[in-house]
């Protein structure tokens, strides 16, 4: 057992996904990839000694990690962690019930915690599973399968509108801004928000539904803000 109380992970598979990932690492271009800190800073898996770690198996992968460099370098879990693939697609089956009525689509749900708030440093852990949507639900809305994601919220910044702990539909596809639309996006330095958008004086502003001004300020898009996707659809325990 480490020292969470989980089952410790054998030191040759430690070392067999490390030199996987390594190889994947070196076979992905720089100039898509960057440099180990750049990439850790990008993809939430923290420093540049953090990546190297990782990469020496030095520390072993867990669910955040190994996210991070699939979603990063572009490849699978499994192309160089089965253990983690394997206890990824367990949680799936277990984390939601879903019908199989090919009326509905899968939607990915990731435990990515967007701040309703002043932010949190952006970090990928599991999918936890899918949730179903109908498909002429997200035709109606203009959402794709393939660029539709639930995130979980936390903060009360967006309140009454959207309450801490709601689950979002976000449209990765849509990151135009469009006034009075509520967006994640994410904001350097800070992490991922979400936000409504409202043009004054001619720019761009990002707004909290939230009245305490003092705690929840408006702040420009050119204060280093990138539009990930528009949020189109709420989902909260009442």
């Amino acid at each position: 057992m480490d020292e969470l109380g989980r089952p410790a992970i054998n030191p040759e598979i430690r070392i067999k996904e490390a030199s996987d990932l390594s190889r994947l690492w070196k076979a992905t271009p720089k100039a898509k990839r960057g440099t180990q800190e750049e990439f850790g800073e990008k993809w939430g898996v923290g420093s540049q000694s953090a990546v190297g770690q990782y990469l020496r198996g030095d520390i072993p992968l867990n669910f955040k990690a190994a996210m991070a460099f699939a979603t990063g370098l572009g490849c699978q879990i499994s192309d160089f962690s089965p253990r983690l693939a394997s206890e990824i697609e367990g949680l799936a089956k277990h984390a939601v019930e879903v019908p199989t009525d090919d009326e509905f689509a899968d939607v990915r749900r990731l435990d990515v915690k967007v701040a309703a708030g002043h932010g949190s440093v952006p970090y990928l852990e599991e999918e936890l599973g899918a949730l179903k949507f109908r498909r002429n639900f997200l035709r109606s809305i203009g959402v794709s399968e393939a660029n539709a994601v639930v995130v979980t919220v936390q903060g009360a910044s967006m309140e009454p509108t959207i309450a801490d702990g709601a689950v979002l539909l976000v449209n990765r596809a849509n990151r135009e801004p469009r006034s009075n639309a509520i967006y994640v996006f994410h904001l350097q330095g800070n992490g991922l928000v979400v936000k409504r958008v409202v043009k004054s004086g001619g720019q761009w502003m990002a707004r909290s539904d939230n009245d305490d001004r003092d705690a929840f300020p408006d702040f420009a898009f050119d204060e280093g803000a990138t539009l990930i996707g528009r949020a189109v659809w709420m989902g909260a325990k009442l």
